[in-house]
């Protein structure tokens, strides 16, 4: 067996419809948006993409947050850098330019300008306002939809994004009562691996035996 990376973003694309799909079976008659974000960097250690996210999107790259409405529309919120952040690290979506590459419908700058080419877990409300914008005027031209979100404390890849999500609900109050925990949803999709996850898997053993 030999292990190729995707060639395209059509894998994630597909996981995205089975990850809808399963929360409308499990919500049913439910309206609303689904909200996972991407890690952030910090400045001893390399970044790694939370797997979550990834898993959803195939997008390494920090700060961006995704938002998957249940009547299909999908949203990623990107940082506005006032550097091009390309100029200093390989970037997988660096505005909304790159939408179509990545498979996504719709890419959005999530706020105001961010100084330099980086963004750390500490931010300012007008570094994501416009998504911010975004989520007040679904929240009022749909009074039943609910926010669903990851918020697993007990793994450690969600605590930046449950940190996250705190800012947003002091942001955006009406959020609280409307949040609905899907982590197990999305859990059990990810415990059934796909031909390219069993590849990667295969991949690792070949380079551990090495």
């Amino acid at each position: 067996m030999i292990f190729k990376p995707p060639t395209s973003f059509v894998l994630f694309q597909q996981r995205r419809q089975r990850f809808i799909q399963k929360i409308q079976e499990v919500y049913k008659g439910s309206s609303g948006v689904i909200i996972v974000g991407a890690g952030f960097e910090e400045s001893r250690h390399l970044f790694r993409q939370s797997s979550s996210f990834y898993y959803l999107t195939g997008v390494v790259e920090p700060a961006g947050i995704l938002c998957l409405f249940l009547d299909g529309r999908e949203i990623l919120y990107v940082p506005k850098y006032a550097t091009p952040r390309s100029q200093w690290a390989t970037v997988t979506v660096g505005g909304p330019e790159d939408a179509a590459k990545v498979g996504i419908s719709e890419v959005r700058y999530a706020g105001g300008s961010v100084p330099g080419y980086s963004f750390r877990p500490v931010f300012r409300h007008e570094h994501y306002d416009t998504l911010v914008a975004d989520l007040a005027a679904f929240l009022k031209d749909d009074p039943a939809g609910k926010v669903f979100t990851l918020l697993d404390s007990t793994r450690e890849e969600y605590l930046l994004h449950i940190n996250w999500f705190e800012h947003l609900q002091r942001w955006q109050p009406e959020i609280v009562k409307r949040t609905t925990d899907i982590s197990p949803v999305l859990h059990g999709m990810r415990s059934i691996k796909d031909e390219y996850e069993v590849d990667m898997i295969y991949k690792a053993v070949q380079i551990t035996n090495m």
